[in-house]
């Protein structure tokens, strides 16, 4: 894009861009390193990114550490060409290390290979906080994640994924992670941590080991007490033929209890039928509705998002609580994204149609007129209904 190598490029823009490579392709950066203790802001819109191997992003195909400041990655489209291709992801193909303050909108992440994110396509280590995936289509072989493909350790916090569709042609397909890879986590190291984050309007589509948080594990999660909690998740998964699916984590329903103060939109679906409670390892007072969501509190007190991280006034709007974060006076545009609309279930229907517009009585007859049709009762009972 602008620089094959760069280290400490403070403030970089571009659009329009059209970048084909190999490996370690991005729509700015091929490989980036900055320091934490420096700022950085670097926006890319209206490009196109394309690789044909490995490490390819939008905005870098590999960075070492992204630390203060704000990446945007705004109505782009990037492409892992051929089947063998590898770690892809909206913002970064690859990182080793921190890749923080990173907003992906707008934006279509498409490759024949695995290890595809919304955000990141391959992540080892390292924190991303304030991140937004919003309004993006994330589609892969295996390892396909709305957030990450496949991570081994990482932080993931203060973020969101919002009217975002995943698709995985094969294995390990998440709204968040696709796959986390946890086989040598200890609480010392490879620990990977997911708190204060939601999902919003997520479509995912997989074959195997498909989740709407994560789509495979390895083992038990690592100290899920205090890195695994405060999440909400509304996620529509569509997982027909599917070997291994949960609203949770994809190959182990199991350990779906493992996460802390997590919540769940009591109309999710797994192939157009409401969450079963029991095949999900749920519990009843883990559900919300609109008129629940619809509340600050829920938001605050009871899913405990970090107050420093969403603006909970949109909540006020019945809307979801977007990202807080700017820089230097510099805020993401992010569109604001509406709460889930309760079905009307068959009860509320029966109370609707009881209800008449006009009742009346006429020559000793109660009579009762409804949108299409009236009902007339005569003084000993009987009814005869009559079409509008």
């Amino acid at each position: 894009g602008v620089a094959g190598q760069a280290t400490n490029l403070l403030e970089v823009e571009a659009e329009n861009m059209d970048v084909t490579g190999d490996n370690n392709v991005g729509g700015i950066f091929g490989t980036s390193a900055y320091t934490t203790t420096i700022r950085i802001y670097n926006k890319i819109t209206n490009s196109i990114i394309k690789g044909y191997e490995a490490r390819i992003g939008g905005l870098t195909g590999i960075s070492s550490d992204y630390g203060a400041g704000l990446r945007i990655i705004d109505n782009c489209e990037v492409y892992g060409l051929g089947v063998n291709t590898k770690k892809v992801g909206g913002g970064i193909g690859e990182s080793g290390t921190n890749m923080r303050y990173i907003f992906v909108t707008n934006t279509s992440v498409k490759s024949s290979g695995d290890e595809v994110g919304g955000i990141v396509g391959n992540s080892t280590n390292g924190t991303n906080d304030y991140f937004v995936s919003q309004n993006n289509t994330v589609e892969g072989a295996s390892n396909v994640g709305g957030i990450v493909g496949k991570s081994t350790g990482g932080k993931y916090f203060y973020g969101y994924v919002a009217n975002t569709t995943v698709k995985g042609y094969n294995q390990n397909v998440s709204g968040m992670i696709g796959y986390l890879n946890n086989e040598n986590s200890t609480s010392v190291q490879f620990l990977t941590t997911l708190k204060s984050v939601y999902s919003a309007k997520t479509n995912i589509t997989g074959e195997e080991n498909v989740g709407g948080i994560v789509g495979k594990v390895d083992k038990d999660l690592t100290v899920p007490e205090t890195n695994y909690l405060n999440i909400f998740i509304e996620a529509y998964i569509n997982a027909e033929n599917a070997k291994n699916k949960s609203i949770i984590i994809g190959s182990n329903p199991e350990k779906n209890n493992q996460f802390n103060n997590l919540y769940v939109y009591k109309y999710n679906t797994i192939n157009n039928e409401y969450i079963n409670l029991d095949e999900n390892y749920l519990l009843e007072n883990q559900l919300l509705n609109r008129e629940d969501l619809e509340q600050i509190d829920t938001w605050k007190q009871t899913i405990q998002l970090y107050s420093a991280g969403f603006d909970f006034n949109d909540v006020e709007e019945e809307k979801y609580p977007r990202s807080i974060y700017s820089y230097n006076g510099i805020k993401p545009e992010l569109e604001k994204i509406d709460l889930p609309q309760d079905p009307i279930e068959e009860e509320e229907y029966s109370e609707i149609e009881e209800i008449a517009e006009n009742a009346f009585t006429y020559e000793n007859k109660d009579i009762q007129t409804y949108s299409t049709y009236s009902v007339i009762t005569a003084e000993d009972g009987s009814q005869v209904t009559r079409n509008a």
